[in-house]
């Protein structure tokens, strides 16, 4: 469920994942200097889901969401 207006256009593994990169650790810095940060609750799913979410929300659908399926990265399995 990759939202492709941000990726549209990537077929290579290796250039998804330099612009997954580069969209996420700008989404990083805004995060922070924003101060929402000072308001999530440390140590939290639900504040771990927060900033999951608004990090990779615009590249993933499921992101803030609990995975129902296995994903993977190259040889890297993630399980569910």
């Amino acid at each position: 469920n990759i939202n492709s207006s941000y990726l549209s256009g990537i077929t290579d593994s290796v250039e998804l994942a330099k612009a997954e990169e580069k969209i996420s650790k700008k989404r990083a810095i805004e995060l922070f200097e924003s101060g929402y940060l000072n308001y999530l609750k440390p140590g939290t799913f639900k504040s771990l889901a927060e900033i999951h979410k608004y990090l990779f929300g615009p590249i993933y659908g499921f992101a803030g969401q609990i995975r129902t399926v296995n994903i993977g990265i190259a040889c890297t399995l993630f399980p569910s």
